[in-house]
């Protein structure tokens, strides 16, 4: 899988904060993840996960 840029990481989290406006969420590009606080819970978005949101562009 290739590495996930910064750029990338912040368009998820940016779509994640409009898709759940109540959500408190923090981008975290050193460890390529994004923090999120659901229910009360903290809920923790690794790479993996991220890259499965990232929007297909196509050409």
């Amino acid at each position: 899988m290739p590495a996930l840029s910064s750029d990338a990481l912040f368009e998820v989290a940016a779509w994640m904060q409009r898709w759940q406006p109540d959500r408190y969420l923090v981008a975290d590009p050193v460890r390529s993840r994004i923090v999120a606080e659901v229910a009360g819970a903290v809920v923790v978005y690794e790479a993996e996960a991220v890259h499965r949101l990232i929007p297909k562009r196509r050409s």
